[in-house]
């Protein structure tokens, strides 16, 4: 088994698809009901990623994913897009971005995102679950011998 976060790159994906799905519901949103300049944010779909995914990594957010229920992975969510949110108001401040990147957009990007990669990562834990529940029922055993006595051992068994 693979150590440290690259094991979960599954769920990195998850997450990265849930990104680009909140983001493109943000601009959708401020397309139909504020200003059609939206969609000259198309650095976003690349920078949102990137900064979640380097952010995710550094506080060990995707340790112990498949042991959490579902008020933990809440507020670990939470936690982590509470950082990202905080970085993203910082960076768009000292860049002198604000004017030109409304408020309004982050914290409405913010509010698809919580709920929606909430529900694809507890959808992805059940389709694991699923697929992989006949696991934990299994056995796994390891014999050092020799070849003869280990085709003698595999037949008995």
């Amino acid at each position: 088994m693979k150590k440290g976060w690259l094991r979960h790159l599954d769920f990195i994906l998850v997450d990265i698809v849930s990104i680009e799905l909140s983001l493109l519901l943000t601009f959708l949103v401020f397309y139909l009901f504020g200003s059609a300049k939206t969609f000259g944010y198309w650095q976003l779909y690349l920078f949102f990623p990137l900064v979640h995914l380097f952010v995710s990594i550094m506080l060990d957010t995707y340790n112990g994913i498949l042991q959490r229920g579902y008020l933990k992975e809440l507020c670990a969510l939470f936690r982590l897009d509470f950082v990202i949110f905080s970085l993203f108001m910082l960076f768009f401040y000292f860049m002198e971005l604000l004017p030109a990147v409304p408020r309004r957009l982050i914290l409405l990007y913010f509010l698809f995102n919580i709920p929606i990669t909430y529900c694809w990562r507890f959808l992805h834990k059940f389709i694991l679950g699923r697929y992989y529940g006949h696991v934990k029922t299994t056995r796994q055993i390891v014999v050092v011998t020799t070849e003869e006595i280990a085709w003698k051992m595999i037949h008995t068994i």
